[in-house]
């Protein structure tokens, strides 16, 4: 099974819906180890009713 990230279907909502998460410090790590953006990945399998998202 594929999935894909929303971006691919919907650029457009997905700027606008993306978050991004910074964590200050973290067991001693830098910022730049600590941040990451919560991304949507949906299956692309047309007969797939299988309803998982990845994020």
């Amino acid at each position: 099974m594929s999935h894909t990230a929303f971006a691919e279907f919907i650029p457009e909502i997905a700027e606008k819906e993306t978050r991004v998460v910074e964590l200050a410090h973290w067991k001693d790590r830098p910022v730049l180890e600590t941040v990451g953006a919560l991304i949507e990945f949906y299956s692309v399998d047309q007969d797939c009713d299988c309803k998982n998202v990845f994020i």
